[in-house]
């Protein structure tokens, strides 16, 4: 996304290797690891124009061709593998009604799985944290549609219908032969492209978020995930320091400690947060001294 932010302009081989390295990390990571790169470059490519596209691949075609070898070396690698020691599963979507039936049932665990379900599956946040995300991710999704043009609320649209539409169709054709059932970590690489696109455009668009005066959303924004986030940590480093059923204060109780004790990792999760939350307000000081 951020080399088709600016479609006609150089852009550092930095940007280009990260793009390599991602690639063939997500091509290996998984079975159906080289279908989301290809889904990914679908849904990235086809948020510019066509001529756009076209002309970052006539100023970088050295880094392009050598970030799509690395990226099908790792397609490769993948298939070859899965060929030789995975498993071969059935692709099978009849009866139709039935398989698609199954898939809509799993979709809401999905989602909520895609948000935070730790562990063994069996260890949750609290309900007000999903919640907050729920409505994070709408009011992401809605401020794009408002500021963004008429392809760009399009594309977004799409690529929240196939986010969606994916989970089913993985149960209906080939999850629920396998006797598990479909989990969200599964299909995240995918479906985290729908918040991705939107907070793009947002990117493309600021200007218009300043006219409207809506540019002040990045701090909550900011606040509410940074929130999420430590609130995911603690809930999974207290399930390994004291179990599930244990104090909820459990620095001082843990039955389980990690390399360096928890205290640093606590650390280093609030820091993170912190830089997080002030990321918007450094962007507004520095607005301020342009103008």
């Amino acid at each position: 996304m951020r080399l088709t932010r600016d479609g006609s302009g150089r852009h550092p081989s930095s940007h280009w290797i990260a793009a390599a390295i991602s690639g063939a990390v997500l091509s290996l990571s998984r079975t159906q690891g080289p279908v989301w790169v290809v889904l990914i470059v679908v849904v990235v490519g086809t948020s510019i124009a066509p001529t756009g596209f076209f002309r970052l691949f006539n100023a970088h075609k050295r880094d392009c061709g050598a970030t799509a070898i690395v990226i099908a070396a790792a397609i490769v690698l993948n298939r070859t593998w899965e060929y030789s020691y995975g498993p071969k599963l059935a692709f099978d979507p009849w009866p139709l009604a039935s398989s698609v039936t199954q898939g809509l049932a799993q979709l809401p665990e999905v989602l909520h799985e895609q948000v935070g379900v730790f562990n063994y599956l069996e260890v949750r946040m609290s309900p007000v944290a999903y919640g907050m995300w729920g409505v994070l991710t709408v009011v992401l999704t809605t401020t794009a549609l408002l500021v963004g043009h008429r392809w760009e609320r399009l594309h977004l649209l799409l690529a929240s219908g196939a986010a969606l539409a994916l989970p089913v169709v993985l149960v209906a054709t080939t999850m629920r032969h396998t006797g598990f059932g479909l989990q969200g970590r599964y299909v995240l690489a995918c479906s985290i492209v729908v918040p991705l696109v939107a907070g793009e455009i947002l990117v493309r668009r600021h200007d218009r978020l300043r006219a409207l005066d809506a540019e002040h959303l990045f701090f909550p924004f900011a606040i509410g995930v940074g929130s999420v986030q430590l609130l995911a940590w603690w809930t999974n480093a207290r399930r390994f320091a004291v179990g599930v059923r244990g104090p909820r204060w459990f620095l001082s109780t843990a039955e389980w400690t990690p390399p360096l004790g928890w205290w640093p990792w606590l650390v280093l999760a609030v820091a993170g947060v912190c830089l997080l939350v002030a990321t918007p307000l450094l962007a507004k000081l520095s607005l301020r001294r342009v103008e």
